[in-house]
């Protein structure tokens, strides 16, 4: 019985070794400025590596997983940088339906202008035949602040660290698309919200509307609109300042 189980765990394991996907990539940027007798080097690099590995036959439950390291030479500034990112780490669990991530991964709202960057979380989503739906929830304090981009006051990059840890905040968002309406339309609402963890308040929140179709046959339209609502405690007890942080109109016409 012992030899059966031990083989048939063989077997699995050869299997999913055998589907296991990888790669990387390399970048390089050599810059030079300055006269010609005292020209001044801009050096960067990055090299990162990934790996997937399927749960299931059509590949809908996986684990997959990228880091990236950074070297940055500034002989103006006088700056060496050298870091390390994880830039995803999730295992997801779906079918055509469903899709549970569990990890760090990407999230954005409909622009990709307000967020759009890596959380360490939670999300749910939904896909149905007339309604699909998202859920996420992420942290952002364990990211890297050189490798990310979080509007706020206090927040300073320490450029000589080798891994620096981002602001504290607490992302969450709702998304929920009515699919198929009037011939063929996509309308959708959505939700963001930023509490930020640390002695400084500076929360936010937005609300986005999303239109998307076809008018005729050769003419497709894609409309976005966000409007945003910030809480800053610090500079004074009480302030709600409206801001339009998004409006995107686009026609594209099909050849």
């Amino acid at each position: 019985m012992k030899k059966y189980v031990l083989s048939i765990i063989l077997i699995i394991s050869a299997f999913y070794v055998s589907a296991v996907e990888f790669g990387g990539s390399v970048y390089n940027n050599t810059e030079f400025s300055g006269k010609s007798s005292d020209l001044k080097l801009h050096q960067q690099n990055l090299g990162s590596l990934w790996f997937r590995v399927p749960f299931n036959y059509d590949g809908t439950s996986y684990f997959s997983t990228q880091g990236t390291y950074m070297f940055k030479k500034d002989c103006d500034a006088e700056l060496t940088v050298n870091s390390v990112n994880l830039d995803s780490m999730k295992f997801v669990f779906g079918n055509d339906v469903l899709n549970l991530s569990i990890g760090r991964f990407d999230s954005s709202d409909f622009s990709g202008l307000i967020y759009n960057q890596v959380g360490d979380g939670i999300s749910f989503g939904y896909e149905g035949s007339a309604v699909s739906t998202s859920l996420f929830g992420c942290y952002t304090g364990l990211l890297n602040n050189q490798f990310v981009s979080i509007i706020d006051d206090e927040a300073e990059v320490d450029e000589e660290a080798f891994y620096d840890t981002a602001a504290k905040y607490i992302v969450g968002g709702a998304t929920i698309s009515a699919l198929n309406i009037l011939g063929g339309q996509v309308i959708s609402a959505q939700f963001l919200g930023t509490v930020k963890l640390e002695d400084t308040s500076y929360n936010r929140m937005y609300v986005g509307l999303s239109s998307n179709g076809s008018i005729s046959s050769f003419i497709y339209y894609d409309f976005i609109f966000s409007i945003g609502i910030t809480s800053h405690k610090d500079i004074l007890p009480v302030m709600r300042k409206l801001i339009i942080s998004s409006s995107l109109t686009e026609v594209y016409q099909l050849p």
